[in-house]
């Protein structure tokens, strides 16, 4: 029974999964046409953070994206700043640029000043890097906005020219159009010249009318309204104003535009009806996002009760509005963009710095070892000059067994065999290797060599095809004795040849080119091959005293 409700659990886990999944793309592919509907997908998916970081971090930008498109309010999506980490620690570079970009938007409702301009920088590097000018168009649009509210026109008109041109370059007329709105705040509220506000106001409407983009058009009308609000032109501003309204409804757009009202009916002296804009706003003071829109809503408090002679409410409002000021100005001192720019670059040159440390630690890393590789060379050299001088020990050796075999003299038949055996052996390369050695007992034993051969020992050779009737006539009956063992090799004849002459294991290794250890196991093997329980035995039939072992010739 556990076992079961255990893969009814995986099952439903997995279906759970691949519906999430499912939801998360559909999501994605109408985030751009149907973001309200893309929202609508997003909400459905239950416990999202138990989809794993990766699909966790993709629910969340899709979330804030599409809230932000719709303009819902994203002030509490806070998971936007551990997506944007999260994004920058894969490969995927577009979708880290995109989540920083949202993460500023994120900010900018909270109005963390550092924060925005911190995710908006590295937002602006990674779309650069990836040529994303879609998304240097927005960072630079939120630039401008920014540099509006810090008061400098020059640098927020530089930023709106950067956005546009991006956007054009993007492809994107549309965001490029919606600059020119901008632009006509730029004109209005620092440069003065209402006209030119309105020529670019003009240029967004009638480009919005088109796109039948309320959210713009309203934007656009509450610009014109404030134009003709400075121009003293109440009637059109109360128009534009109520066109605002009547085209967008939304909690944000509403706020502004019932203050607006409100100013317009105070200026007219009308005190009722700025009251009753006023007192339709009230209920709507919870939802008044940045400082700015609260100090326009105490500001505009303070004037009424100043009209209406309500001191005592006029001190209260007052206080409010002076406390907003005064972060107004605490926010601007402490979080300047040029300041978190230059903080920002600070870092940048400091990563810089720690990456060439690493770099240089890493470079030192590799002359440790390269040193470490040279000791292990080293090693290997003196190890195999040590096996050199191992093989050369061995070398004497054999050179200590020709010097037996010269001076042994014996047996009568083993003296006449020796310089006959000696004349024919192939000894090329062992003298050759023993004549490059300057040691004076090798030389003295080459010069008696050649006394006693009337001849260098590099000329002389082996002929093993002669060799046996040279045996024969020497021992007779030798050729026959190995004839009756048709199994032997050549190498084995050649062994018992040496055998029947009386050489020792020593010497046989070194005329047969064997280590000792190896000849003597060859030559046991050998012995015991042809059915001889000793080594005696084997020689004594080899010279003809000894028996045919029948069992064996086979």
């Amino acid at each position: 029974m556990k076992n079961l409700c255990f893969i009814l659990t995986l099952i439903t886990l997995f279906s759970c999964n691949r519906t999430n999944n499912s939801l998360l793309k559909e999501a994605e592919s109408m985030i751009k046409s149907q973001p309200d509907s893309a929202v609508s997908l997003l909400n459905q998916i239950e416990y999202p953070e138990d989809m794993g970081k990766e699909r966790y971090a993709d629910y969340v930008l899709l979330l804030v994206q599409a809230k932000d498109k719709c303009e819902m309010d994203i002030a509490q999506d806070l998971e936007m700043y551990d997506a944007a980490a999260y994004f920058l620690g894969t490969n995927n570079t577009k979708k880290a640029a995109w989540a920083n970009y949202y993460a500023a938007k994120v900010a900018f409702v909270n109005e963390n000043t550092e924060k925005i301009i911190e995710y908006l920088l590295k937002a602006q590097e990674l779309g650069a890097k990836i040529a994303d000018y879609d998304l240097l168009g927005y960072t630079y649009n939120m630039f401008g906005m920014m540099h509006l509210q810090e008061q400098k026109p020059l640098n927020a008109r530089s930023d709106y020219d950067l956005s546009q041109f991006y956007f054009k370059k993007a492809g994107n007329e549309k965001n490029a159009e919606y600059v020119n709105a901008l632009i006509g705040y730029y004109f209005l509220f620092n440069s003065n010249q209402q006209d030119s506000a309105l020529f670019y106001f003009q240029k967004t409407l009638d480009y919005a009318q088109i796109q039948n983009d309320s959210a713009q058009m309203s934007y656009v009308y509450k610009g014109i309204g404030m134009v003709y609000f400075d121009k003293d032109d109440y009637k059109n501003a109360k128009h534009y104003f109520f066109q605002s309204m009547h085209v967008n409804n939304a909690k944000q757009h509403v706020n502004r535009d019932l203050n607006n009202l409100s100013q317009v009916y105070l200026k007219e002296n009308k005190i009722d009806s700025a009251i009753y804009y006023a007192e339709k706003l009230r209920p709507l003071e919870k939802d008044l996002q940045s400082t700015f829109d609260k100090y326009s809503y105490y500001r505009l408090l303070c004037d009424i009760d100043k009209h209406t002679k309500n001191y005592e409410s006029a001190i209260n409002n007052y206080e409010l509005l002076v406390d907003h000021i005064y972060n107004l100005y605490i926010d601007n001192q402490q979080h300047s963009i040029q300041e978190i720019q230059e903080k920002y670059r600070t870092e940048k040159i400091q990563n810089a710095y720690n990456r060439s440390v690493i770099h240089r630690q890493y470079l030192v890393i590799v002359v440790v070892l390269s040193i470490l590789a040279c000791i292990l060379l080293g090693w290997l050299f003196l190890h195999v000059r040590k096996q050199r001088k191992l093989e050369t020990a061995e070398a004497d050796e054999k050179m200590e067994a020709m010097k037996e075999i010269l001076s042994k003299q014996s047996d009568e038949q083993e003296s006449k065999l020796r310089p006959l055996l000696m004349e024919k052996l192939d000894l090329v390369k062992k003298c050759a290797y023993v004549s490059s050695v300057s040691i004076n007992e090798k030389k003295k034993f080459l010069a008696r060599y050649k006394e006693l051969f009337k001849e260098e020992m590099l000329t002389t050779l082996l002929e093993w095809t002669n060799i046996y009737n040279l045996v024969e006539k020497i021992y007779p009956g030798f050729v026959d004795r190995i004839g009756q063992y048709p199994y032997l090799s050549e190498k084995d004849k050649q062994i018992c040849y040496l055998a029947c002459a009386g050489f020792s294991s020593n010497e046989m290794a070194f005329i047969l080119s064997y280590t000792y250890q190896s000849m003597r196991v060859r030559r046991v093997d050998l012995q015991k091959k042809m059915g001889f329980e000793n080594y005696e035995d084997f020689t004594d039939y080899l010279r003809g005293k000894g028996k045919f072992n029948t069992q064996k010739s086979l």
